[in-house]
């Protein structure tokens, strides 16, 4: 079985060489707008390209001005189109999360409340999930359409299989908790390198995580939104700590400090996501989050650096300062 995704756009893309038994579309945001185009109409039409003759189309909830390319493009090709939150209904709901469920303040759940006639999944049919975020919850039932759509082609699958893979999936890098545990700040990692996964992210930290204060690792890949993910971020928490990947495309953390400025913010600066998150874990309390974000480089470099980083945090090795206070807006 392979998922392929399209790496940019979708029209003009190598992997449009392959016909698929089902094509996904997910939510759609201004994101390489220099390649794309600047409006959702536009990137819709480059994202549509996706869709082959014949081939059924599962597309996330979208605005009215992407859906409608979308069904225009899907009609052309004779590929039938079913919309989440139109033929596929849900309900998202959330329960306090279990004891030792880490910083999580909620085990997260969606319901499929009603689907096609002929779809393998029954209505209402829970599912609980293992990836945080309330756009994660609408993924999941995309997945499950998705999933319906091709049923019929794996004879092994099942609903309790369906099940399992949604309860158990573990994404790096998107609301990857890296270490959580009694006696040192929870990490908590997370891709959010345009404006819509920032304000999903800033969302996702108001609503689904625990702790006494929020540390913000940012740094920001010179040709994204960097402006619109500093607003979406920094008015979080007064603990900003900016910095930049090793990867050369990466603003400078001297820029983004100008940007955060001009807003009315301070913020402290280091040269390197090493050096950021040694800052923070000197300064952050036992129960704070230290969220590392803004960027996949950002994220990756961290990741390749933690085998050599982790034993900063070993239990007994930490020494705890009070958290360092900046000035806000």
């Amino acid at each position: 079985v392979a998922v392929v995704e399209v790496g940019l756009g979708g029209r003009l893309d190598a992997t449009n060489v392959i016909k698929p038994l089902v094509a996904v579309i997910t939510s759609l945001s201004l994101d390489h707008t220099l390649l794309l185009g600047n409006s959702l109409a536009e990137i819709a039409r480059e994202k549509g390209g996706i869709i082959k003759k014949s081939v059924p189309v599962i597309s996330s909830p979208q605005a009215k001005e992407a859906l409608e390319e979308l069904r225009i493009i899907a009609e052309q090709r004779q590929a039938p189109l079913t919309l989440i939150g139109r033929e596929w209904d849900y309900d998202l709901r959330q329960e306090p999360a279990l004891p030792g469920n880490g910083p999580y303040r909620w085990r997260r759940q969606v319901t499929v409340t009603r689907s096609p006639e002929a779809s393998h999944i029954r209505c209402p049919m829970r599912f609980e999930l293992g990836l945080a975020g309330r756009h994660q919850q609408e993924n999941a039932v995309v997945a499950v359409a998705a999933l319906n759509e091709v049923w019929d082609s794996f004879p092994g699958l099942s609903v309790e299989s369906v099940r399992k893979g949604l309860a158990e999936v573990d994404w790096p890098g998107r609301f990857q908790i890296l270490r959580s545990q009694l006696g040192g700040p929870t990490i908590l990692l997370d891709c959010a390198h345009n404006l819509d996964s920032a304000e999903k992210l800033a969302q996702a930290l108001k609503d689904d995580f625990e702790y006494e204060t929020l540390w913000l690792i940012v740094g920001i890949t010179a040709d994204k939104d960097v402006e619109g993910i500093i607003k979406a971020l920094l008015p979080l928490t007064e603990h900003v700590v900016l910095t930049a990947s090793s990867h050369p495309r990466a603003a400078k953390p001297e820029e983004l400090e100008d940007i955060a400025a001009a807003e009315g913010y301070k913020v402290f600066v280091k040269q390197s996501v090493a050096e950021s998150l040694e800052f923070a874990r000197k300064a952050a309390g036992p129960a704070d989050l230290i969220c590392v974000t803004g960027s996949i480089f950002v994220v990756a470099d961290l990741l390749n650096e933690w085998e050599g980083l982790q034993s900063e945090f070993e239990e007994g090795d930490l020494e705890f300062a009070p958290p360092i206070k900046s000035a806000g807006p």
